[in-house]
């Protein structure tokens, strides 16, 4: 996880320039991981116990793992009218996963096993896949006092 805030502060002779080139605001905040580490299971009792999730034979712990998550967000913020130092009109923008990167958080892990608690050939483990938020841009208006 990386977080950057960017505010640019200078002084030009142009009152217009100056105005424009001061009240700016920038933050990024970036999520780059290697995905998480799940088990293959199976809902079938394999050795008589009452535990409900399994893992298939010859299958170790963490044994499969999510792709990796690339997830960089932004917000601009630009201060457009102040009043005695006390009152500031904002506007900002938001976008959340700017470049639309899809991570993968979770697998579908369930196996299909016979009754020897071998996976069967065809077997649809690590097929379905839920994801995290996709790109998303939000603009408001904020007032400070």
């Amino acid at each position: 996880m990386f977080s950057a805030v960017i505010q640019p502060h200078v002084k030009l002779d142009n009152r217009v320039l100056n105005a424009l080139a001061n009240g700016n605001l920038l933050s990024l905040l970036a999520n780059i991981s290697s995905g998480d580490q799940q088990n293959i299971t199976t809902s079938t009792a394999l050795n008589g116990d009452t535990v409900a999730v399994q893992r298939p034979l010859f299958i170790g712990r963490n044994t499969v793992r999510t792709p990796n998550i690339y997830q960089i967000d932004a917000r601009y913020t630009r201060t457009i009218f102040n009043y005695r130092e006390r009152i500031q009109t904002k506007v900002l923008a938001e976008a959340t996963n700017i470049f639309n990167h899809k991570n993968i958080t979770s697998l579908n892990t369930a196996a299909t096993v016979n009754s020897l608690g071998v996976i069967n050939v065809g077997s649809d483990a690590c097929a379905g896949v839920v994801g995290a938020r996709v790109a998303d841009l939000a603009i408001g208006i904020r007032l400070d006092f």
